[in-house]
């Protein structure tokens, strides 16, 4: 077997012989043994399949990468997206929230009006027309004094004061105008 000695370094100094000694360091090797070249042979075969394999394989790794950093890139996007829609959907929530809080309020304050105003002197008036004592015994007077209870419990809900007694009872029918 010769044995090869490794290339000495290459120095700057000269460009022409460093250019020649990479020309020299390319070109293959004299074996005179046909053994080791056979050896060689197949160890260079192994090792550009090797070569092949391995180039494949990072091929394959980079048009993967490829994908997942497209598909990464989509999602970030998407995540952003939805979390600007995210917040502009609280800030409307907000917004909503407090301006349905102030209508409510005024709803409120509108019913306390209609209450106070409307609706309790009409059951001021309807409850001072109250007076069983005109009605016959039965059920129809019994039916009377339930539908007055409940309009009491109404009064009473809608919180009105005032006059609700009856109204005295006329002593003497009045007169009827003549024509």
């Amino acid at each position: 077997m010769a044995e090869t000695t490794p290339p000495e370094p290459l120095e700057v100094h000269d460009s022409k012989a460093a250019e020649q000694r990479l020309v020299d360091a390319s070109q293959p090797l004299e074996v005179h043994d046909s053994q080791a070249a056979e050896t060689l042979a197949a160890e260079a075969g192994g090792i550009k399949n090797e070569l092949a394999q391995l180039t494949g394989i990072v091929t394959t790794l980079a048009s993967t990468m490829s994908v997942q950093l497209t598909s990464t890139t989509k999602r970030s996007k998407i995540n952003w997206y939805s979390t600007v829609a995210l917040v502009i959907s609280f800030l409307f929530d907000v917004v909503l929230t407090g301006y349905l809080f102030r209508i409510e309020e005024q709803v409120q304050h509108q019913q306390e009006i209609t209450s106070s105003v409307v609706l309790c002197p009409v059951w001021n008036l309807i409850l001072s027309g109250y007076h069983p004592e005109l009605r016959t015994p039965g059920p129809l007077r019994d039916q009377y004094i339930a539908s007055y209870k409940s309009i009491v419990d109404g009064r009473a809900a809608l919180h009105c004061t005032g006059n609700a007694a009856p109204l005295p009872l006329p002593t003497e029918p009045s007169p009827s105008p003549s024509h």
